[in-house]
């Protein structure tokens, strides 16, 4: 019986090494987890929980290489603008290739709802670098300009009505300018609705 428990501990004995190796491997997010993560954070407009996912000289650029995002700070100027525009973003596709992910993204906000725009969609790369979004790099999608010159007509009403009204907000993307942009929304809904 001594015998039967000794052969038995042996084997035990170089699988735990594997296990616990296994079960470390299985606990760290992948790329793919990590950008839904962001994604969830980002959309609920959680700063500190967003940026855990970010690597600290984070940017984001579109394809042509215009900056978007230049630093974290502006990045939380954007994500204050995004609440109080009742913005969303969702993930259609998600794929990954070595240290990207490349997801398409749809994002709308209340400007959206009220004007009656479409929502956008654009292809995203995450580049990733030590477990953590360094970059993204931000591609229209075929239909884009179709959208786009849609969008603009909607928002072109919307900026006759505001010059009428002299409401100045600009189009800076900071929390106290999107109050004013929403407070001009209303008012524009308001009287479409009469």
């Amino acid at each position: 019986m001594k015998s039967l428990f000794k052969n038995i501990r042996r084997p035990m004995k170089n699988i735990i090494p594997l296990l616990l190796l296994a079960l470390m491997t299985s606990c760290a997010e992948s790329n793919q987890q990590i950008v839904k993560n962001y994604t969830k954070a980002y959309n609920k407009f959680d700063f500190e929980k967003a940026v855990s996912y970010l690597d600290t000289s984070y940017v984001e650029t579109f394809v042509d290489g215009t900056i978007e995002v230049a630093d974290l700070d502006q990045l939380r100027d954007f994500m204050s603008w995004r609440e109080v525009m009742e913005s969303n973003t969702e993930i259609i596709e998600i794929a990954e290739s070595g240290d990207t992910v490349i997801t398409t993204e749809e994002t709308s906000n209340m400007m959206d709802r009220i004007l009656e725009r479409r929502p956008r969609s654009f292809k995203i790369k995450h580049l990733f670098a030590d477990g953590k979004i360094k970059q993204t790099i931000i591609d229209t999608m075929p239909g884009y300009l179709e959208t786009a010159e849609f969008n603009y007509n909607k928002l072109e009403a919307f900026q006759i009505f505001c010059d009428s009204m002299n409401f100045d907000f600009g189009y800076e993307m900071n929390a106290e300018a999107a109050a004013k942009i929403k407070e001009a929304l209303k008012a524009y809904k308001d009287t479409q609705s009469k």
